[in-house]
């Protein structure tokens, strides 16, 4: 190996040992601790300094009673909002719908202004009534109307 290469090898190697670490960011708001998903929902909505953390700690969370519309529908309209569970398996966002229906019944529906949001280890579940006498049943988990939103090991369960 001529010097030439050892001198760019050498450079680069102490070029990426200087870089800086990734800096581990802190969330905004812990369901559970800093309040329930209805005030975590409020300081996202109201955040004007980037992107807002909202972490889940295991455990069930009724969203569609504390923040969605007579049909349990939760919308969600903030933007840069990143929604972070413990466990896939262990942290359940759901709804139970009494009326049926695409539009309206939806555990979480993202509005078109929600863009950039991020979903991690999260199952979303819309626990609505199954008829086994309908041929309906339309009961829908999430209904995405935003751009440039990115989910990761996020379950949905419905019919």
């Amino acid at each position: 190996m001529n010097a030439k290469k050892i001198f760019m090898t050498l450079a680069l190697t102490s070029s990426l040992l200087a870089a800086d670490a990734v800096t581990k960011r802190n969330f905004n708001f812990v369901v559970g601790v800093d309040g329930d998903f209805k005030a975590a929902k409020q300081a996202a909505e109201v955040s004007r300094n980037g992107r807002f953390y909202i972490f889940f700690p295991n455990g069930e969370y009724n969203i569609g009673a504390q923040t969605g519309d007579a049909n349990q529908r939760t919308t969600f309209s903030a933007a840069q909002v990143s929604f972070i569970g413990q466990s896939m398996e262990g942290v359940v966002l759901y709804n139970r719908c009494s009326s049926e229906g695409i539009s309206v019944t939806a555990t979480l529906d993202l509005q078109k202004n929600a863009s950039f949001t991020y979903m991690q280890d999260i199952t979303l579940q819309n626990r609505s009534y199954n008829d086994p006498n309908s041929s309906v049943n339309r009961f829908v988990v999430i209904r995405d109307q935003a751009d440039k939103n990115i989910y990761k090991n996020v379950r949905m369960l419905s019919t």
